[in-house]
């Protein structure tokens, strides 16, 4: 599983360069891993409290907000590659500094869902 998600998340970041966001796909990948390491040192309470497979679930959508945020540069770059210049797209979640903030934003959230994945993995295993 981990080794899949590394290899979607490279190409993904490489994507984000051919799309012209430039180094945007490595800086999330930066706020995934900056936030799973400071949060594997404080999600045992939280696999605790929760028990380890409602603890997947919450992992599980955590993790997707991050794979789905790859949706808004991609629908962008498909509408500049129709034809439409940037001031066509008037849409506040299609402009070029609302993705960015996002892209960094959900990283952090899967940075999370990812310590919690991993610890949770090791509870439910022991």
């Amino acid at each position: 599983m981990f080794t899949a998600f590394v290899c979607t998340q490279n190409f993904s970041a490489k994507a984000m360069i051919e799309m012209g966001y430039g180094s945007l796909g490595y800086a999330s990948q930066a706020s995934l891993f900056f936030t799973w390491s400071i949060f594997s040192l404080f999600t045992g309470p939280i696999i605790k409290k929760l028990k380890p497979k409602y603890v997947f679930i919450l992992c599980a959508c955590l993790r997707m907000i991050w794979e789905a945020s790859f949706l808004l540069p991609s629908t962008r770059y498909e509408r500049l590659k129709a034809g439409e210049t940037d001031a066509d797209i008037t849409e506040f979640y299609l402009q070029k500094d609302f993705i960015k903030v996002m892209m960094i934003i959900c990283g952090g959230t899967s940075g999370l869902g990812s310590a919690i994945t991993w610890v949770g993995f090791g509870a439910y295993v022991s």
